[in-house]
């Protein structure tokens, strides 16, 4: 083990990262499922098939951020988005997918399956609209099939939702199985409870209609079986279909549903205030298939804009940085971060505020010492604090009060081993009210040594800053006992 902690600092030294190559640096492991299921660790299918990847990682473990994902899918396609991805594999072969992460500079042992892919499937299957209120549209080479009616993103009554229709159906071959995996479960009191439904066929010579999330069963006379996923309505699902051959080839094809307007979720609605010089962080609980996302940060800069996946979710944030609130006294600046959420709905967006919020500063703690930072045995340092409290706000008001105390050695006591302090206080930040020390303070250092001096300011909005410097005292020299005999005049050498 003690070999072991030399290597890794000696690689460090050479810029070398050992712990992305030693095994027993991986504290975690990265995961991840697929639609349709890998089985042993592979996952066969058809030529031209669409493969869903989901990272399940933060379901094993409690992610800190900030993390990062590095997909690779075996066939040039690459992502670093969390989830989800959809993949086409266009042509056969037999590829490797590995999803590496790090999350807080700790790396992650890899996750990977294998996808073989065959030949091309009997027939390439067709997915339509399948009532009147889901119309098909094409973002980014995926299908969405959104509700539009003339009532807007909803359907023309609360019996009716979103469904899909299987256009070449009466085309497959006899022995086909198909599955629909609707991206949430079902309500057990409309349809069923199964996140995915299994038709064994014979398919009928028409389309057949599923239906999503929000209708009751009508019976197989019009082909309608019913189905609930999601179970809470209303929202954007990631649709994968899956055809088993008879040959033993599966296909799948991925879309998205979505019903109503875009969503947006916050990890917390309620605002935080900001300190400069960090930035604010906008944090997102979920993103959702088929939406866009606009942040107006409410500071004239150009918004940013997210489509998914690419939004950051927690424990990643979307950081922003602002001008402070306040540059001196009178009325702070605030600020109100407005989102706005869009799908293929026409002329409807959702939209959720953060704010009104302010942007404090952090303050700078900084002391200076007379004589220096050098002293000889029993010599006093006089220290004096030359902190800035930077800017916070109280009462609607800027203010630059804040609170501050010395430590020596990481300690609140005036005495201790080698040192005494004889003038002036230390104070405590940790009371309520805190007790500020003195602004110039004296210490008395009786033993050669190193000590440590620091000084923490506070201010109520933005937590505290700490400096330390370190105190070096000498010893005081020694002349020895010497003997010698010499003449007027003469000189002799002190040994």
């Amino acid at each position: 083990m003690n070999v072991l902690l030399l290597l890794s600092k000696r690689f460090t030294q050479l810029g070398v990262l050992f712990l992305m190559i030693s095994p027993v640096a991986w504290s975690q492991t990265a995961s991840f499922t697929t639609t349709p299921a890998a089985v042993n660790g592979v996952i066969t299918i058809c030529q031209g098939s669409t493969i869903l990847f989901t990272n399940t990682t933060q379901n094993n473990t409690t992610l800190a951020g900030p993390t990062t994902y590095a997909w690779s899918f075996g066939n040039g396609q690459t992502s670093t988005t969390s989830s989800f991805n959809g993949i086409t594999y266009a042509t056969s072969g037999t590829f490797t997918v590995t999803l590496n992460m790090t999350d807080n500079g700790i790396v992650f042992q890899p996750a990977s399956i294998t996808v073989i892919v065959s030949g091309p499937p009997p027939i390439v299957p067709t997915i339509g609209p399948g009532n009147s209120c889901t119309q098909a549209y094409t973002t980014n080479g995926v299908t969405i099939f959104q509700t539009i009616s003339q009532n807007g993103c909803g359907c023309p009554n609360q019996n009716m939702g979103p469904a899909i229709s299987l256009l070449n159906s009466n085309q497959y071959p006899t022995g086909t199985v198909a599955q629909i995996y609707w991206g949430g479960n079902g309500n057990s009191t409309n349809g069923g409870t199964s996140s995915f439904t299994t038709f064994n066929g014979p398919f009928p010579t028409s389309s057949s209609t599923f239906n999503f999330p929000g209708q009751t069963y009508s019976g197989a006379a019009n082909n309608n079986y019913g189905h609930y996923a999601g179970g809470s309505g209303f929202g954007s699902y990631n649709l994968v279909y899956v055809l088993t051959f008879p040959n033993g080839c599966t296909y799948s094809s991925y879309y998205v549903m979505s019903w109503g307007s875009g969503i947006i979720d916050f990890c917390a609605n309620s605002s935080i205030t900001a300190c400069i010089p960090f930035n604010y962080e906008l944090c997102f609980q979920n993103q959702f298939p088929g939406n866009t996302y606009t942040i107006n940060w409410g500071d004239g800069s150009t918004p940013s804009v997210f489509n998914y996946p690419n939004l950051p979710t927690y424990p990643n944030v979307v950081p922003h940085a602002y001008a402070a609130s306040c540059s001196g006294s009178g009325n702070p600046t605030n600020y109100t971060i407005t989102v706005v959420g869009t799908n293929q709905c026409p002329n409807s967006a959702t939209t959720n505020t953060q704010g009104p919020f302010f942007v404090s500063s952090l303050p700078t703690a900084n002391y200076t010492q007379t004589p220096g930072l050098t002293v000889c045995q029993n010599q006093s340092i006089t220290f004096t604090n030359a902190s800035n409290g930077g800017y916070s706000v109280a009462s609607g008001s800027c203010t630059n009060a804040y609170d501050f105390a010395w430590y020596v050695n990481n300690s609140s006591s005036a005495t201790g081993t080698g040192y005494t302090l004889t003038s002036g206080s230390l104070g405590d930040l940790g009371t309520f009210p805190a007790v500020n020390g003195s602004n110039a303070m004296t210490v008395l250092f009786s033993t050669p040594g190193t000590y440590t001096v620091s000084v923490e300011a506070a201010n109520i909005d933005c937590g505290s800053d700490i400096l330390t410097k370190t105190i070096t005292v000498l010893p005081l020299p020694v002349v020895p006992a010497q003997t010698a005999t010499i003449c007027t005049g003469g000189t002799f050498n002190v040994q």
